[in-house]
């Protein structure tokens, strides 16, 4: 606003507002964005008790799932050895099933031939033991066993060959062991005790049999 002073006038003073036209520039509200770049996982932003406790509710049932993470991976572990186990035996079942097949053909294996007739004779030889025994004869018994060299020890290298799973594995050790106790107890104890010494390696070497899937190639078991 100006004021134009008039002072050659008396006796008064004149003060003329006049208006102006002063250009100003339209002051509008500015809003600064600010940008902020960081990392691309986001930290969320809890603002309530609520949401906070919410969240650290789920800290035990995240827990208890790892926890039954592990003893499903252990669990897993057994399920896998059993499933390879079972794969190892159904393979060798159909190898003695194949191999017989090949024999009623009129053909032969020489290398399942090589394997399997230690076990063949081992049958035949504790089936003539068992009638000895049924007789009564601990003579005759003692000189049979004896004219048979070391059988037990061929046996167990032909099992170790045809055990193809731990369980068939195991079944041999305690039928070896049982064959060595049987030879033992022929030379050096009573009937009765080789009677009961025999059974147990009867017993023992169906049992491996059965489980080494070699039974269907064995006669006289």
């Amino acid at each position: 606003m100006a004021c134009q002073l008039r002072a050659n006038f008396a006796p008064s003073l004149t003060c003329k507002a006049e208006p102006q036209r002063v250009k100003t520039a339209a002051r509008c509200p500015v809003t600064k964005v600010v940008k902020c770049q960081g990392s691309q996982h986001q930290v969320p932003n809890f603002s309530t008790r609520r949401q906070v406790l919410s969240i650290a509710s789920l800290a035990p049932a995240f827990l208890a799932l790892r926890a039954n993470a592990l003893i499903d991976f252990e669990e897993d572990d057994e399920l896998l050895a059993k499933v390879r186990a079972d794969r190892a035996k159904r393979a060798q079942a159909e190898r003695i099933s194949e191999e017989l097949y090949v024999k009623e053909a009129g053909f032969s294996n020489k290398k399942f031939d090589k394997e399997i007739i230690p076990v063949q004779k081992t049958v035949k030889r504790l089936s003539k033991s068992g009638a000895l025994i049924e007789a009564g004869d601990a003579e005759g018994l003692k000189s049979f066993i004896g004219s048979q060299g070391d059988f037990v020890s061929e046996f167990e290298t032909v099992s170790s060959k045809l055990s193809v799973t731990e369980a068939a594995r195991s079944e041999a050790v305690v039928l070896v062991s049982s064959l060595n106790t049987f030879v033992s107890d022929v030379n050096s104890s009573s009937m009765d005790t080789t009677k009961a010494s025999y059974l147990k390696a009867v017993v023992a070497l169906e049992a491996w049999a059965k489980t080494a899937t070699v039974a269907p190639a064995l006669t006289g078991l």
